[in-house]
């Protein structure tokens, strides 16, 4: 009913004029109250962050925001200041939020400058106003592209509403995993569809023998190491100029749309301040030079008793096959070692995920795509649209940073 209401007031012709920060809106309540939307600011924080938390956003900190906001590289290059986002206000209490990143992109190597959406949450009773939050964040002139990585479905229809649009690269919306402790994955998906606490135990064993049995035929490991690729699992802090050179010789080969990486922008995106999320680093080594990484993120324990490992982001020289069967090799045994109840891959061009696919994962189809984008300039808009233009992974927008 919301979502329905919300819509219908995003699309209506006679609708009220989108209001500039700072502007009050009737709630439409007997009692007529005011709602402001304005720019947050630093002095918002407790507010906010008590309100993600109730909202289920999870825990933050004043020193991620000055990460985010103060020390993010982006922002660094621009010497400029950069807005945290947008709050809805009503009198003196905040009631929504959407936070609005800067990052640096390239595209067959210029330079763009994007925003991503970040904290996307707006307390139920408001929610009707959720679209003059995501109407302000478009409005900012100085930014080429817009991105929205972690789309709830209801915040997808708003994002389709205000024009922006999924993203075209195949199959985003379906997660690859491989089960990596069976007998835990086992006890998760009996709670998961309602069997009862006393036959879960027993259910799980069963369940985690069928599982053991299948993997021979289902989820294959990948073919045997080639002889002359070494991984080793390094950490941002150790690598340097050889670490850059790697980046820059893939970036001057891609024509594809691609969040920067650099080591100064890796370790501030993988190394947030309080971080829960702690990431592993395989880098690939072919002889002495670097073929390619992979960065793996752990999560910490879901309420219904997952612990999940994710493929962060990966990059590979020419994405030739062999490297990424020997990153992804290490990696599986990595998620194992570090207590991971399954591996999952998320994004990544269709090469990429087809090779995985010869392994035969089992696979999760999202109830709708988490990515969405809008380019201001009508022309690289039209470029955006081909599936060959993208190189989206986690790495992308907010998907990995939250600490």
């Amino acid at each position: 009913m919301i979502t329905s209401t919300l819509l219908k007031r995003v699309r209506a012709r006679n609708s009220r004029t989108e209001r500039q920060s700072g502007d009050s809106i009737g709630s439409g309540s007997n009692d007529e109250k005011q709602i402001v939307v304005r720019e947050a600011q630093f002095e918002d924080f407790t507010q906010i962050s008590e309100m993600n938390l109730r909202l289920g956003q999870g825990p933050d900190s004043p020193e991620n925001w000055v990460r985010l906001w103060r020390d993010n590289p982006t922002i660094k290059a621009l010497r400029a200041p950069a807005r945290i986002g947008w709050v809805l206000q009503d009198s003196d209490r905040i009631v929504g939020f959407l936070g609005s990143i800067p990052l640096s992109y390239e595209f067959a190597g210029a330079p763009v400058l994007a925003a991503a959406t970040c904290r996307f949450a707006v307390e139920p009773r408001y929610r009707v106003f959720s679209h003059l939050l995501v109407m302000a964040f478009f409005r900012q002139k100085e930014f080429q592209l817009f991105i929205d990585s972690s789309a709830t479905p209801a915040a997808g229809k708003i994002m389709v509403a205000v024009k922006a649009q999924a993203i075209p690269q195949r199959d985003y919306d379906t997660i690859l995993f491989w089960v990596l402790n069976p007998l835990r994955y086992s006890a998760y998906a009996l709670r998961k569809i309602g069997i009862d606490k006393t036959w879960v135990a027993a259910g799980s064993h069963f369940g985690s023998l069928a599982l053991r049995i299948s993997s021979l035929y289902w989820n294959q490991e990948p073919p045997a190491p080639v002889k002359n690729l070494e991984v080793r699992q390094e950490s941002l802090s150790s690598l340097g100029e050889q670490f850059e050179t790697f980046i820059r010789k893939v970036n001057i080969r891609n024509q594809r749309i691609f969040a920067k990486r650099s080591l100064e922008i890796l370790r501030w995106h993988f190394e947030p301040p309080q971080n829960r999320r702690p990431v592993s680093l395989l880098v690939c080594y072919q002889g002495c030079s670097i073929r390619g990484y992979l960065i793996l993120r752990n999560y910490e324990e879901t309420i219904d008793g997952l612990r999940r490992a994710v493929v962060a982001d990966l990059l590979v020289e020419d994405n030739d096959p062999r490297v990424t069967a020997a990153l992804f090799r290490f990696a599986l045994r990595a998620a194992q070692n570090s207590g991971a109840d399954i591996l999952e891959v998320t994004g990544f061009p269709a090469e990429i995920r087809e090779g995985l696919q010869e392994w035969r994962p089992y696979m999760r189809k999202l109830p709708a795509n988490p990515f969405y984008y809008k380019a201001q300039e009508i022309a690289l808009q039209h470029r955006l649209q081909q599936e060959s233009a993208w190189y989206a992974c986690p790495y992308d927008g907010d998907s990995t940073l939250w600490p």
